[in-house]
């Protein structure tokens, strides 16, 4: 499926350092390629000069300005970037510097190849070496497929890691006519279990072991003592995957896969963006209390607009509140009414059966009937037959009563 893929090959993501810096079609030179990496070496028993200016001169003599160096494996070695296939090739003949210093170039053993995660059902019945076979020539050399256990099984999954020769992986892979998009592909963090450092394995390792629990030289096969960390100094263990220093040694290795640059270069720039978004929230918490006149009547507005609201919800549930008193006193009014309308029949019952309805009292005096009856008259005493009228004393509105005259 070579030629299903464009002339100017599959396009990696924007973001990586080593992908081309013009598309194949605008480069008929190849000079803007992908980034490869070599490695300048010298010969047995010897040293690299000192100068630089050496080494850059012979390089330019033999292939021209190439991409990049730098000192590797503490200085003894030179890291060399290309983006040109003829200048990979010149590099590879240089045997002597022009000092006379003997060299010699080799491509980088583990640089100059990437990976990414693919999943495809459609080769779940294929083995590894037959995928691999089927995409070489989409410049796939390794295949590892992910397994699971099933019912103490080991099955491999439909989920696999291609290992490509080159420095950008590819956004997709053909699978016969299938366009399978791809994903980048995280390691996890490379840990000694000799020391408990990152970046290392326990075959490299000259540092002073460790127990793994308890962070002690001295190493126990089931350690009594509390678990400790000496990479981060909590109270666990020090293979925990909770632990900051795990934590950040992945962000770290995202922060590489993603812009395609060496470890050092990924724990700077996780350090600057670290330092960086520390900076931004000083800086915005300053200006939140350095705030303007007009953000100072904003936030005003906005608060004195949720009162507003909470006022206006505060009526509504005093209005519910009286409206449901008032069902209720009608309820009991309605109850009251009942109960005192049945009682007035009874009573008028027992009054027509006690008396006639033609029958009438007798009116004399003293008899007036209530409607007629004015309030002072109500308010009138009798006298007795030895009272005189002069010691007759009608009652006023006020509180002293008022004595009427003799007339006799």
């Amino acid at each position: 499926m070579a030629e299903s893929i464009p002339p100017w090959g599959p396009l990696p993501g924007p973001s990586n350092r080593n992908s081309r810096t013009l598309p194949r079609w605008m480069d008929p030179n190849d000079v803007h390629g992908e980034v490869r990496f070599l490695i300048l070496k010298p010969g047995d028993k010897f040293k690299l000069p000192q100068n630089p200016f050496i080494i850059a001169k012979s390089i330019d003599q033999i292939a021209g300005r190439i991409d990049g160096a730098s000192p590797t494996d503490g200085g003894k070695a030179v890291l060399l970037k290309v983006r040109s296939q003829q200048q990979f090739d010149k590099l590879l003949q240089l045997k002597k510097l022009i000092d006379d210093t003997p060299v010699s170039v080799v491509p980088h053993p583990t640089k100059n190849t990437c990976q990414c995660v693919v999943s495809c059902r459609e080769v779940a019945d294929l083995t590894e070496n037959e995928i691999c076979q089927a995409l070489e020539d989409q410049n796939v050399v390794k295949v590892y497929r992910f397994t699971r256990k099933i019912n103490e099984k080991t099955t491999p999954t439909n989920t696999m890691v291609l290992t490509f020769s080159g420095t950008v992986p590819p956004t997709h892979v053909w699978f016969g006519y299938l366009r399978v998009p791809t994903r980048p592909y995280y390691p996890r963090p490379m840990q000694c279990f000799t020391c408990g450092r990152f970046g290392h394995t326990k075959g490299k390792c000259s540092n002073t072991p460790i127990c793994q629990n308890c962070g002690e030289n001295n190493i126990h096969a089931d350690c009594p003592k509390d678990p400790h960390c000496n990479n981060c100094r909590g109270d666990h263990s020090t293979t925990n995957r909770l632990c900051p220093a795990y934590q950040q040694e992945q962000s770290i290795i995202r922060i590489r896969v993603d812009l395609g640059i060496s470890h050092s270069e990924a724990a700077k720039e996780f350090h600057s963006r670290k330092n960086s978004a520390i900076i931004s929230k000083v800086q915005q918490r300053i200006a939140n209390t350095n705030s303007s006149p007009q953000e100072d009547n904003n936030k005003i507005f906005e608060l004195e607009k949720q009162i507003a609201n909470l006022v206006k919800k505060n009526i509504e549930l005093l209005a519910r509140i009286w409206e449901l008193e008032t069902k209720k006193k009608i309820q009991s009014d309605e109850s009251d009414t009942t109960l005192t309308d049945s009682n007035s029949e009874a009573s008028m019952d027992t009054a027509d059966d006690s008396q006639p309805l033609s029958s009438t009292p007798k009116r004399g005096r003293g008899t007036e009937s209530p409607e007629k009856t004015s309030p002072v008259r109500m308010n009138k005493t009798r006298r007795p037959s030895t009272q005189s009228d002069s010691d007759f004393e009608i009652p006023r509105y006020g509180n002293q009563p008022i004595k009427l005259p003799n007339r006799r």
